[in-house]
């Protein structure tokens, strides 16, 4: 046999070698959409039970659960990677880029495994083949859900802003020409997601005058479980705040109250002592004269506040107020004889301060002890522009009568 009889002989069994391996994988391919097939066939009646939902919806929907369950795979492993890369940067120094889709190429991939083969350190290098084999684990998951995906209809991609109604009427309406009191009603006995995130695909199914739909990750970084739990401890959230909310004003209202009884019990104690002067000899005038004098004393001693204003070096100094270095700033115990300033909340409800007066060439900051006056409620405070003056307002006068607080001026 000569040259050109053996090259002859060669090509034509290359040309079968082909041809057979092309065979073969038509086959392959054949038997995987037969079992897959086989898999989703519609199962009817069991055991002489129907279903609610049509057959086709249902495999359709539990197809769909199968692609939702290998995206948050896929996002999971995506993760890993990430940490991977964080963890490999740190240890050798270098900064290593991976794309979002972390699908590599061919030729990517051979970068990775060249880099590997020049790595000496064995834990960098651990690193790196971890990486690509979470890589491959990625596409191989992608390669499934793209198989699934044959089976099923083009889902919708969730944008920023969407909702589930408005995606599953749109569907209905425009793709399957449904009457919008039609596609209504099928929408109203169907499950919705409350909130959904952009990335999500959503999933819809019409066949038989029914309605399935069905949300899975798509892209987005979180899942529909998770996203369902985060709004959930939100409310929870919520509530306990509330809760917390109600359970302040309950004893701010406590405060007001023992306040008012207070007032009441010293104004009936005087009305009553006026009273028996009014009912005894004339010779008592002057004495109710001056339980009138003590009565106007104790109405404005009720109904002003009073205070004790000072630079905030000097109120340390002095121990009304304490704190220091890496220390809070509070309020410390004060006798009453400095509170000598006053004013009475029905006439004024204002209290005007000067840099000049303490020393200081501007107003920084003022702090009102005690502290659980709370700012912008129960008072405010304005420094003008040139921070030379300031006003502190009264807000709240009802809380402050007849209180001491200390007025820090830095």
């Amino acid at each position: 046999m000569n040259k050109e009889e053996k090259r002859h002989d060669t090509d034509s069994i290359s040309v079968i070698v082909k041809k057979r391996t092309k065979l073969l994988y038509i086959l392959i391919i054949l038997f995987t959409v037969a079992v897959l097939a086989i898999i989703y066939l519609p199962i009817s009646d069991i055991f002489g039970l129907k279903e609610t939902i049509p057959p086709k919806i249902r495999q359709m929907k539990e197809l769909a659960s199968k692609i939702g369950k290998l995206e948050t795979e896929v996002n999971q492993k995506q993760t890993e990677i990430l940490k991977l890369v964080e963890e490999y940067n740190n240890q050798s120094g270098e900064k290593l880029e991976i794309f979002g889709s972390l699908g590599f190429t061919d030729k990517e991939k051979k970068l990775f495994e060249d880099k590997i083969k020049n790595q000496e350190n064995a834990s960098i290098k651990s690193f790196l083949r971890d990486i690509i084999d979470k890589n491959d684990e990625i596409s191989s998951i992608k390669s499934k859900i793209k198989g699934y995906e044959t089976f099923l209809p083009q889902p919708h991609i969730v944008s920023e802003g969407e909702n589930h109604y408005q995606i599953a009427m749109n569907y209905l309406i425009n793709e399957k020409a449904i009457s919008k009191e039609k596609a209504s009603a099928l929408v109203e006995r169907t499950a919705m997601l409350e909130q959904l995130a952009a990335g999500f695909k959503v999933w819809n199914f019409y066949s038989g005058d029914e309605y399935g739909t069905i949300v899975t990750q798509g892209n987005a970084p979180i899942s529909p479980n998770e996203l369902k739990r985060q709004e959930k401890q939100k409310l929870i959230n919520e509530k306990d705040n509330a809760i917390a909310a109600k359970d302040k004003l309950k004893v701010e209202l406590k405060v007001l109250e023992s306040k008012k009884n207070q007032l009441i019990s010293q104004t009936n104690t005087l009305n009553s002592k006026i009273n028996q002067l009014k009912a005894g000899e004339q010779a008592l005038n002057n004495r109710i004269k001056v339980l009138s004098q003590e009565e106007e004393k104790m109405k404005i001693r009720i109904n002003s506040l009073f205070y004790v204003i000072d630079s905030k070096n000097n109120l340390i100094q002095k121990g009304i107020i304490k704190g220091g270095f890496l220390r809070r700033t509070k309020l410390n115990e004060t006798s009453p004889e400095y509170f000598n300033d006053s004013i009475d909340l029905r006439k004024k409800k204002t209290i005007e301060i000067s840099a000049k007066e303490f020393g200081l060439r501007e107003i920084g900051e003022i702090t009102l002890y005690p502290k659980f006056y709370k700012r912008d409620i129960d008072y405010e405070v304005k420094i003008e522009e040139n921070k030379q003056k300031a006003v502190l307002t009264i807000l709240a006068d009802e809380k402050f009568k007849s209180d001491r607080v200390v007025i820090s001026v830095k």
